[in-house]
Parts: C-alpha cells; structure tokens; sequence
C-alpha cells in the first residue's frame, strides 16, 4: 500500500509540474499560445492513464502482495492488465502533449496576453521575449 502511494504521488506529481511548467511559460517563451480543447482532453486522458495505471495498485498492497514479485498469481492477472493499460495510455498522454506543443507552432497562435494580472512583470515583457 504505501508503494502503491509513493508511487501514485512521486510520478503525478512529477509529470504535472513539468505539463504546467510547458503550459506556463511556452506562450512566454515562443509567443503562441497552446490549444485550449487539446489541453482539456490531454488533462482527461493523463488523468485515466494514471489513475487506471497506479490506483490498482493500492488493492495489490491491501490484499499483502510482496513488493518484489516476479510472477503474479492468476487472481492478479486481471489487476495486472488495468495497471499495464492504465500505463500505455499515460504515455499516449505524454505523445499527445508533444503533439500539442508540434501544434501549436505549426498554426503560430499569436499570445495575446499573458496568465494572470496586468500588474505583474510578466506583462511588461514581449512575446515571445528576446533573447
């Protein structure tokens, strides 16, 4: 159970701030903005991909499943293949992303504005900010 958590936490926390980080800085950076509804259904899609991915695994910890095992048994399998799919579909989270990004500088749209107040300093910079 607690590897089941450290791992849920450590990975969705990870992927999650480097989506933000892209999400935050890449109009500020290269001066289009990124797709609203890709953006959605890519929040969406990572979201299944994780929980369907590490969720179960908290059911392996209740039911006193060892950490290291090398073969699961049969009664497993079924979690095993939730856990497995749950996997395929957060690295198509993570393609699709790069997908947004690819698509965001093919259509060039131009950032209108930045995130947040007129009064940061962030507003007093170009788009995309010369380097």
């Amino acid at each position: 159970f607690v590897v089941a958590h450290f791992h849920y936490v450590m990975s969705l926390g990870s992927y999650i701030s480097i989506i933000v980080f892209f999400v935050w800085w890449w109009p500020v950076i290269t001066g289009v903005s990124l797709n609203k509804y890709l953006l959605q259904c890519h929040c969406i899609v990572s979201n299944v991909g994780f929980n369907l991915c590490f969720f179960p695994m908290h059911y392996f910890g209740v039911c006193g499943l060892p950490r290291r095992v090398c073969v699961y048994e049969s009664g497993y399998a079924w979690i095993n293949i939730l856990c497995s799919i749950g996997s395929f579909i957060s690295a198509f989270s993570g393609c699709f992303f790069v997908f947004i990004l690819w698509e965001s500088l093919v259509n060039k749209n131009v950032v209108l504005g930045y995130y947040g107040s007129s009064a940061t300093l962030l507003n007093l910079c170009w788009a995309p900010v010369p380097y």
